[in-house]
């Protein structure tokens, strides 16, 4: 029906892609382009998104990652937001990963481009992220590949393992701080921020006078 080709001068690659609501398409992988369709390279390899419409027109394109190398190889849509598996070695938007090397990443975001959540595991060494798969209870089960020892690795078979581990869904906030001070009043004011939300209508506080309960 079509035909299109997004990139740069170096080397590119789409590895998923996800239907949008209007059926669009959203397109993910890795680029280590710097330029043409991918000028604004993060790092030695980035992971990108590219928005199309349904005639595979561009509408928008990110890059996602930070300095080291980055990509997402598999992607589900969950509700109304997508979730993005792969693997990345940098340290951005409140993720940090347990060397330079890569660690299995899990990135979700929302048709619009907006990212809404960020995670890793992993230990030292190289862990890939092939494939996320959701399960019944509302889970993952994320399977790739890792030549750890430590870290998130709880046992090691030979040069290169086959890993799995299960996760569950991006919760509807993520609180990156919360802090607890005295005010000048002596009251105890707190204060916390939270990196995305999605239909949070307000947060309850509670209080315990024993520290467990």
């Amino acid at each position: 029906q079509w035909q299109r080709a997004f990139g740069g001068s170096s080397f590119d690659s789409a590895y998923s892609a996800g239907e949008t609501s209007d059926r669009g398409f959203v397109v993910v992988g890795e680029t280590t382009s710097r330029d043409f369709d991918f000028q604004g390279n993060l790092g030695q390899k980035d992971g990108f998104i590219i928005r199309l419409n349904a005639a595979g027109q561009l509408l928008w394109k990110i890059m996602v990652g930070g300095i080291e190398n980055d990509g997402i190889n598999h992607l589900e849509k969950v509700n109304n937001q997508f979730i993005g598996f792969g693997f990345s070695g940098s340290t951005f938007s409140g993720a940090k990963p347990n060397s330079s090397l890569p660690d299995f990443w899990m990135i979700s975001f929302t048709e619009s481009g907006t990212i809404n959540y960020n995670k890793l595991w992993g230990g030292g060494d190289e862990d890939l992220a092939r494939c996320g798969i959701p399960t019944k209870d509302g889970s993952f089960i994320v399977v790739g590949q890792s030549q750890s020892v430590d870290g998130d690795i709880t046992s090691i078979r030979g040069n290169l393992d086959f890993w799995a581990i299960k996760v569950g869904i991006p919760l509807p906030a993520y609180v990156a701080t919360f802090n607890a001070n005295i005010n000048t009043q002596q009251n105890i004011q707190l204060t916390w921020e939270s990196t995305y939300e999605t239909t949070v209508r307000n947060y309850n506080i509670g209080k315990s006078t024993n520290g467990t309960n």
